[in-house]
């Protein structure tokens, strides 16, 4: 039996952000995903209009209570975190994830802090990026923060991650945690290249990617939904990050090219063939 995924995220009725990316992907692939909603919206956020709210404090305590009560987290390997709707939900997250790796031990915890982009600001409410890294980012095994929420974590604007590693061990347990930090543009960086920067076992390697000029909503979720398909099927952090790199930077060239700013069902499609031929 393939193990299961919980991913506790936003959902929206239009459009791939959030667990309507991460739950598509590894259900197309064959590993079943467990969603949790944080916020129903019409739409992303990048819209000009967009209806829906956060759902409720209460309702999201009271569905993560019958997830418990199902008696299913020996199916579990992965709970993956992303969009909040309130600090108290990062509070009541946060519970859940120890209680769940008290019952099993073996779950991990990835914990994608979706706070905001360099180019487009904050996504959630200003108190949201403090109440996640206070909340999910001790408790996470894995993190995938791009180079904005890593700033917002660190309360300092890194221009080189291999020289602020005393900073970095102040903050997160490298012998523990490993760090995924995406989307680096430093003066190092080639000018139509992409970092991607991996911290396991107090190392840091780099991987670099094409940079292609379009940044639509969901790119972090793709990323990450590749990120953990890999991790499913056996690969280790830097293979996985390889992958989900590639699928998310073929995914983009190939909009490009078809002059899309949004992502649509064939983007999703055609990104598990990248791998697929990889």
């Amino acid at each position: 039996m393939k193990e299961k995924t919980i991913i506790i995220h936003s959902q929206v009725s239009y459009g791939y952000v959030g667990s309507n990316t991460t739950s598509f992907i590894l259900k197309a692939a064959g590993y079943d995903a467990i969603t949790i909603p944080t916020v129903l919206y019409s739409n992303h956020l990048g819209h000009r209009t967009v209806g829906g709210q956060p759902i409720s404090d209460n309702l999201l305590e009271n569905i993560l209570e019958g997830i418990l009560k199902l008696n299913i987290l020996h199916e579990v390997s992965t709970i993956i975190t992303g969009f909040m709707g309130s600090v108290k939900q990062t509070e009541i997250t946060a519970n859940f994830i120890k209680t769940a790796q008290q019952k099993n031990p073996n779950i991990k915890h990835l914990c994608d802090p979706v706070m905001g982009d360099t180019d487009k600001g904050l996504y959630v409410h200003q108190s949201i990026p403090e109440a996640i890294t206070k909340n999910l980012v001790p408790l996470a095994n894995l993190l995938t923060p791009n180079k904005f929420e890593l700033d917002l974590i660190l309360k300092q604007n890194l221009t080189n991650i291999e020289e602020s590693r005393p900073l970095l061990n102040t903050t997160f347990n490298l012998s523990k945690q490993k760090i995924v930090v995406t989307g680096c543009m430093f003066a190092s960086t080639a000018t139509d290249e992409i970092d991607n920067y991996i911290l396991e076992n107090n190392n840091c390697t780099s991987i670099s990617g094409k940079k292609i000029a379009l940044h639509p909503a969901g790119t972090g979720d793709l990323f990450t939904a590749h990120l953990q398909l890999s991790i499913l099927k056996g690969l280790n952090l830097p293979q996985a990050v390889s992958n989900a790199s590639k699928a998310l930077t073929a995914s983009l060239k190939n909009m490009d090219l078809q002059k899309r700013t949004e992502f649509d069902l064939q983007d999703l499609l055609f990104s598990l063939q990248v791998i697929k031929n990889c």
